[in-house]
Protein backbone atom coordinates (compact mmCIF):
# COMPACT_ATOMS: atom_id res chain seq x y z
CA UNK A 1 0.00 0.00 0.00
CA UNK A 2 1.13 3.22 -0.70
CA UNK A 3 0.13 6.44 1.50
CA UNK A 4 1.11 9.88 0.44
CA UNK A 5 2.53 11.95 2.97
CA UNK A 6 0.73 16.00 2.55
CA UNK A 7 1.60 18.65 4.45
CA UNK A 8 -1.13 20.56 6.56
CA UNK A 9 -0.05 24.17 7.33
CA UNK A 10 -3.06 25.00 9.82
CA UNK A 11 -3.86 22.34 12.21
CA UNK A 12 -7.35 23.70 13.36
CA UNK A 13 -8.43 23.83 9.00
CA UNK A 14 -6.11 20.71 7.43
CA UNK A 15 -8.14 18.25 8.86
CA UNK A 16 -11.68 19.87 8.83
CA UNK A 17 -10.75 20.27 5.09
CA UNK A 18 -10.15 16.43 4.47
CA UNK A 19 -12.81 15.20 6.83
CA UNK A 20 -15.98 17.63 6.03
CA UNK A 21 -15.30 18.78 2.49
CA UNK A 22 -13.53 15.69 0.82
CA UNK A 23 -15.58 13.00 3.14
CA UNK A 24 -12.49 11.46 4.38
CA UNK A 25 -12.64 9.87 8.11
CA UNK A 26 -9.94 10.87 10.74
CA UNK A 27 -8.05 7.62 11.90
CA UNK A 28 -4.88 7.78 14.37
CA UNK A 29 -3.51 11.22 15.29
CA UNK A 30 -0.65 12.16 17.48
CA UNK A 31 0.03 15.82 18.43
CA UNK A 32 2.85 15.84 21.06
CA UNK A 33 3.97 18.71 22.98
CA UNK A 34 6.71 20.75 21.37
CA UNK A 35 5.97 18.41 17.79
CA UNK A 36 4.28 18.91 14.71
CA UNK A 37 1.21 16.67 14.27
CA UNK A 38 0.98 13.77 12.12
CA UNK A 39 -2.54 11.76 11.55
CA UNK A 40 -3.85 9.82 9.38
CA UNK A 41 -6.91 10.34 7.30
CA UNK A 42 -8.72 7.21 4.89
CA UNK A 43 -11.61 7.32 2.80
CA UNK A 44 -12.62 3.49 1.05
CA UNK A 45 -9.59 2.07 0.37
CA UNK A 46 -7.31 5.42 -0.03
CA UNK A 47 -4.96 6.26 3.19
CA UNK A 48 -3.30 9.33 3.19
CA UNK A 49 -0.80 10.91 5.94
CA UNK A 50 -1.08 14.64 7.25
CA UNK A 51 1.92 16.13 8.71
CA UNK A 52 2.91 19.87 9.95
CA UNK A 53 6.56 19.07 9.40
CA UNK A 54 8.63 21.12 7.41
CA UNK A 55 10.05 18.30 5.83
CA UNK A 56 6.88 16.56 4.98
CA UNK A 57 5.79 17.43 1.57
CA UNK A 58 4.92 20.50 0.20
CA UNK A 59 2.31 23.20 -0.53
CA UNK A 60 1.00 22.47 -3.34
CA UNK A 61 1.77 18.38 -4.17
CA UNK A 62 -0.75 16.59 -5.20
CA UNK A 63 -1.45 12.97 -6.46
CA UNK A 64 -3.70 10.91 -8.88
CA UNK A 65 -5.77 8.21 -7.44
CA UNK A 66 -7.47 5.93 -9.91
CA UNK A 67 -11.37 4.74 -8.84
CA UNK A 68 -12.00 1.36 -8.16
CA UNK A 69 -14.01 0.55 -11.28
CA UNK A 70 -13.81 2.62 -14.19
CA UNK A 71 -12.50 1.41 -17.30
CA UNK A 72 -10.80 3.03 -19.95
CA UNK A 73 -9.98 1.52 -23.58
CA UNK A 74 -8.49 -1.64 -23.53
CA UNK A 75 -9.70 -2.67 -19.85
CA UNK A 76 -6.98 0.16 -18.74
CA UNK A 77 -8.29 2.39 -16.42
CA UNK A 78 -9.37 5.40 -17.78
CA UNK A 79 -10.28 8.12 -15.48
CA UNK A 80 -8.54 9.68 -12.98
CA UNK A 81 -9.69 11.76 -9.30
CA UNK A 82 -7.15 14.46 -8.43
CA UNK A 83 -6.40 14.63 -5.43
Amino acid sequence: MVAPVFRILNYAQGPFFYAAWLGFRIGCADRPIGASVSLQVARADVVLHLSGNSTDGAPGNRTYLPPPSCPGPSGTSGCWKWL
